[in-house]
């Protein structure tokens, strides 16, 4: 996250640990200067705009989270194609605030890519630097991040198979691998069975089958709000069956889901249509700058993560 290369002590906490990834350059495990989490973080082009500040990378963002010092993100190495490699295995790269990229050396899988949101960890699929199968394939790792203190806390390949029993190569793009929920104190994988990783002991449990699914995207992080989908125009049921109505446009409002607690997020159908952010419990709406008409990126675990709303408009 910085200029300065700092000294991390990789640990293996888990079952199944591999040999952590070499990199040159390990400063992007460790933050400084938190950049804030709040609000609904975007991304346009080469930018990642922040609540209080954009983030230019130089280079085309495909993907990314926000956390620790700045931006974590896959490129898109052609932005004109119309192709967003939203997954697959990609080199993870770090932007911090000042624009500073540093290649991290570390290959994910695009779609696991992950923050908790108060920024402090960061989690991926490391895809390239575990024991190989028969075939030659690496197997696949939880890997997580403290940016606080530039550890890295688990790396479990506990959930991924067997190196000497699987074929990873084909295994894997049957197992959808995904990492379904992360909070501040641990997340949720789903790989050969589910799995709830802890942060403060980087143990993983596996989960038995009846635990329910995760989240839904409509529901508000905390639980306390859902966004009602069964007719139009949409509303937000709260607390004690309140019912609120967004302050907007509600025929041409469509909400996706929640960038925190009490900020729900979607499209305003126009000529051209725009990202929109509602807030609870005032039900006040208001288009987010920039992204109308564009292709617009939201943070890795949102809902509709790639909005390409030049072609969206109104009847």
């Amino acid at each position: 996250m910085r200029a300065l290369v700092v000294a991390v002590a990789l640990v293996a906490l888990s079952a199944g640990c591999s040999d952590p990834q070499a990199t040159e350059d390990t400063s992007w495990q460790h933050s400084d200067d938190p950049v804030p989490t709040s609000g609904l973080p975007f991304a346009v082009g080469d930018t990642v705009h922040l609540a209080d500040r954009a983030v230019d990378a130089g280079i085309a963002i495909a993907a990314f989270v926000v956390a620790g010092d700045g931006v974590y993100f896959i490129e898109d190495d052609d932005p004109d194609d119309g192709n967003r490699p939203s997954r697959g295995t990609r080199e993870l790269r770090f932007s911090a605030a000042d624009g500073e990229v540093v290649d991290t050396g570390v290959d994910v899988l695009v779609e696991t890519l992950r923050a908790s949101p108060d920024g402090r960890y960061l989690a991926a699929i490391d895809m390239a630097s575990g024991e190989e199968d028969a075939f030659g394939t690496p197997q696949a790792a939880l890997v997580v991040w403290d940016l606080r203190t530039g550890e890295e806390i688990i790396r479990s390949s506990s959930a991924t198979g067997d190196p000497a029993e699987d074929d990873f190569a084909a295994l894997y793009p049957e197992l959808e691998m995904n990492i379904s929920s992360i909070d501040d104190d641990g997340l949720r994988l789903d790989a050969v069975g589910t799995w709830s990783f802890d942060f403060v002991t980087g143990e993983g449990e596996r989960l038995a089958d009846d635990t329910g699914e995760a989240p839904a995207p409509l529901v508000s992080p905390d639980g306390t709000w859902r966004i009602d989908q069964r007719g139009k125009p949409q509303v937000l049921l709260g607390p004690g069956g309140v019912q609120l109505a967004p302050d907007a446009e509600r025929a041409r409002l469509e909400l996706y889901g929640w960038a925190d607690d009490t900020t729900a997020y979607g499209v305003l159908d126009g000529a051209p249509a725009a990202v929109m952010t509602c807030e609870v419990p005032s039900g006040a709406c208001s288009e987010v700058a920039d992204t109308a008409g564009r292709y617009v990126v939201l943070p890795n675990g949102l809902a509709n993560g790639g909005l390409d709303l030049s072609d969206v408009a109104s009847d």
